[in-house]
Parts: C-alpha cells; sequence; structure tokens
C-alpha cells in the first residue's frame, strides 16, 4: 500500500500524520467533475493497484464543491458579517486490484472571509469547531493535525474503518467532465 500525490504540501503532512506508511511523490491525476464518492472512485483507478489517493472537498452550507482548489478566490467573497457553516471533507480510496475501498475524515468549522492569515488552499479561511484560530494559524503553531479532516482520514485507513467498499468491475466508464477543463 502506497499513498501517492503530487501535492508537495500534502505529501508533508501524510509523513507527519502516518509516518509508517511508503509515501510518493506521484503524477497529478485528472479529477471528475462529479461526487465526492465518484472523484476518488476514479483518482483511484487511475492510480492503480496498491495505491491511496486522497481527494479534499469543501462543504459551504450543505453544497459540496468538490472542485474547491479552483474557488478559493470565491470564499474571499462570501459575506464576513455571518457565521458560514462549512465541513473540511477528506476521501481516501485505496486499490486493492479488485475493489476500492473508500475511507473518510470530517472536521466542521466555519469559513472567515476576511482572514489575513497566509496558508495552502482554504486553510487561511476554515476555523474548524473547538479552536479560536484558523487551519493556517494551527498549522503555524504545529497543532493542525489536531483539527485535521486528513489525519481522521488517514486514521480510519491504518484501522480499516472502511466508509464503502466496491468491486472494481462494477464500476462504470467515467464518461462526463473533468474538473478545470
Amino acid at each position: 500500500m502506497k499513498l501517492v500525490s503530487s501535492n508537495e504540501t500534502k505529501l508533508k503532512e501524510f509523513q507527519r500524520i502516518l509516518p509508517e506508511m511508503e509515501i510518493l511523490k506521484g503524477l497529478d491525476l485528472r479529477e471528475v467533475q462529479g461526487t465526492p464518492e465518484e472523484v476518488i472512485i476514479h483518482k483511484s483507478l487511475e492510480a492503480g493497484k496498491g495505491t491511496v489517493v486522497e481527494d479534499t472537498i469543501l462543504i459551504i452550507e450543505g453544497e459540496e464543491i468538490v472542485d474547491i482548489k479552483w474557488k478559493i478566490q470565491e470564499l474571499k467573497k462570501l459575506p464576513y458579517h455571518i457565521a458560514i457553516n462549512a465541513s473540511w471533507q477528506v476521501l481516501l480510496g485505496y486499490n486493492t486490484g479488485n475493489k476500492i475501498e473508500i475511507y473518510k475524515g470530517i472536521v466542521n468549522g466555519i469559513i472567515i472571509p476576511e482572514s489575513k492569515d497566509e496558508g495552502y488552499g482554504f486553510d487561511p479561511y476554515f476555523l474548524p469547531d473547538g479552536s479560536d484560530v484558523t487551519l493556517a494559524k494551527l498549522e503555524d503553531e504545529g497543532n493542525k493535525d489536531r483539527f485535521s479532516a486528513r489525519t481522521n482520514a488517514l486514521v480510519n485507513l491504518k484501522m480499516k474503518r472502511k466508509e464503502k467498499v466496491l468491486r472494481i468491475k462494477t464500476i462504470p466508464k467515467w464518461t462526463g467532465k473533468y474538473q478545470n477543463n
């Protein structure tokens, strides 16, 4: 089992959270424009047997934003005078060769659009429940893993707490659009 990602920031986080797992820099996999489950299934299929891949989404007021990495600027345009409920969700897909196993981690919080914090992705704008600082500040302080959906998903993988298992031969070929195309 090898965890692969093309994202240097995530690779460092994976290594810090689960140092005993083999973690490799891989190709930037195409991401389908579908549900969170469809995204992780098709990334996992593309990565191949024996690999674990990750996908991150942000859920804002119940709307799943699977292509959040392309929409970070939109977070700054949200109304700052109200608390905007959000959840950070991470799905991991493990391709066994016969099945895709899906593992999940989730952290609830709010979006702070007026944040002046600097950091990766939506970290400067996400304030997790139970924290008084954003993910970006938590990263700076070395405390992000305590409030991390990625940590939760990796722990579930390590403990073999699957969210769902699909047989590869039952998964239809993707014929829809891809993100950022």
